[in-house]
């Protein structure tokens, strides 16, 4: 082993033997933070060691916390799931023509290319498309909507004539 390795491997040997693995998984390999010495974007162990330890104490006390990390598109595409699963809309036929508009557009561009169209033409098309496509879903979940809107003035009117009916008998 070179003189270089061993002084590698010893400078990072003293410095996993600071914190845990698993807060050195948790604070990213290649995630840079701001020395405030130098103002300079640096690699954890890097930092100062008061800043390092600022670290490892906000890592510590999240600990108890659950962690779930979630990017805000899932997120939002599982909120709109479990509305769409209250109002009871079919999922599915909603999957299906959204595959289907996307294969059409596919098979569209395809055309486009067989005739050997300037590509300038074609990323305008496939934007064009694409917003046709977003058109499509909006569309298709209005229809949806305003089919649960009708569904629900209809059971409260329902409910309001039971209720109604009800309140005759007493």
């Amino acid at each position: 082993m070179t003189p270089a390795i061993r002084v590698a491997t010893e400078w990072l040997r003293r410095i996993i033997a600071k914190y845990s693995p698993e807060f050195y998984r948790a604070m990213g390999i290649k995630t840079r933070y701001r020395n405030p010495e130098t103002d300079q974007w640096v690699l954890f162990p890097s930092l100062p060691s008061e800043e390092q330890q600022k670290y490892y104490e906000k890592w510590k006390a999240r600990q108890g916390l659950p962690q779930a990390r979630i990017p805000r598109k899932d997120f939002e595409q599982m909120r709109e799931n479990a509305r769409a699963l209250e109002r009871g809309d079919d999922l599915e036929s909603e999957q299906m023509a959204a595959k289907a508009d996307r294969k059409e557009m596919a098979q569209a561009i395809k055309q486009m290319k067989d005739k050997k169209l300037p590509t300038r033409i074609i990323d305008k098309e496939r934007r064009r498309f694409i917003q046709e496509l977003e058109s499509r879903r909006l569309k298709r979940k209005q229809e949806r909507d305003k089919a649960f809107e009708a569904q629900n003035a209809k059971t409260e009117r329902i409910a309001s004539r039971w209720l109604e009916a009800q309140s005759h008998v007493e």
